[in-house]
């Protein structure tokens, strides 16, 4: 068994490749299927023995302030996200999702969201993950 629970790297899963960096490992995002990245990464993480510290979901081709972005540190149960919208009525319930963050446990979950009829925002709420916005500086 690993002493160090979390690794020393970020995962950061896109269609778009942003630039090089040490902490930073890319998983290619399959044609929309989110929840094949996911299976990649987990594989990834029990073959080596580590969990990594954050995970980036990009499904824009934004410029991101990787630093500013990992000077968070993401709880359990956290998504941060560009903007949310709740509402006691669901139908006007959103979440702008050009750019998830979350931790490695809240990503698996977030993960496989697609695989069922339903809104991220829907997912979420079950699992009772909570919404955070990302702050200014980041994008």
């Amino acid at each position: 068994m690993n002493n160090l629970f979390y690794g020393d790297k970020y995962a950061l899963i896109s269609k778009f490749r942003q630039g090089k960096q040490s902490e930073i490992d890319f998983f290619k995002y399959h044609d929309g299927h989110l929840s094949k990245s996911a299976f990649e990464l987990k594989q990834k993480e029990l073959e080596e023995d580590f969990v990594y510290k954050g995970c980036v979901i990009l499904n824009s081709n934004l410029k991101v302030n990787f630093q500013k972005l990992f000077e968070i540190k993401p709880k359990q149960n956290e998504l941060y996200v560009h903007n949310f919208k709740s509402s006691p009525y669901m139908i006007d319930c959103s979440v702008d999702d050009t750019i998830l963050y979350c931790d490695s446990f809240t990503f698996w979950i977030v993960g496989q969201y697609q695989r069922f009829n339903g809104r991220l925002y829907d997912a979420c709420r079950v699992h009772r993950i909570k919404f955070r916005r990302l702050g200014d500086g980041i994008l």
